[in-house]
């Protein structure tokens, strides 16, 4: 399936494909048996909105083998200056320096998950597609689905040498409160 903005009367840019790809989602089993590709990167970023060491305190408690953790609120976001949201889109440089200091670069294939309901995970997916990564994956039922299917799950915090992320803005990829 391929994304496409469809909105009535939309301005033609929105309707256009900017990145091409398959499907965003992979499965558990699908993942599993790459876990020891030395390019994936699997990120956790399970989150609650209402508490937001949910996904940290998740994390430590269990997740997948090899994961780290990206925070909504520390990652993903720019700082709050009490005028741009609760959860404000970084700049395109300060994101893919957070993605070069966590491990993630140009060759990376990543793969990220939450709780289940692809809500963050998509976040960080959009978030890398604005950015020119193409080979972004969502875990397919994040890690609900991983456990229900009783796959191997690790506590050890894990931490990746930095990378190189050299970003190629797609930033038709982002709409104006206007469109």
């Amino acid at each position: 399936a391929r994304l496409v903005h469809l909105r009535r009367n939309a301005p033609a840019r929105c309707q256009s494909q900017p990145l091409s790809m398959t499907s965003p989602l992979i499965s558990a089993a699908t993942l599993a048996a790459q876990l020891n590709d030395p390019h994936l990167v699997v990120v956790d970023s399970r989150h609650d909105l209402m508490n937001p060491s949910v996904g940290r305190d998740a994390y430590a408690a269990g997740h997948i083998p090899g994961a780290i953790f990206m925070s909504i609120d520390d990652d993903l976001s720019a700082k709050k200056t009490g005028t741009n949201g609760r959860h404000p889109l970084p700049t395109a440089d300060a994101f893919a320096a957070t993605l070069s200091a966590k491990g993630i670069g140009n060759a990376s294939k990543v793969v990220v998950y939450d709780g289940g309901n692809a809500m963050y995970a998509g976040r960080l997916w959009w978030m890398l597609r604005w950015l020119g990564h193409t080979n972004v994956y969502v875990l397919d039922g994040g890690f609900a689905q991983w456990q229900k299917e009783g796959r191997a799950v690790e506590t050890q915090a894990n931490t990746r040498a930095p990378a190189s992320f050299q970003a190629t803005l797609h930033d038709d990829m982002r709409l104006s409160a206007a469109d």
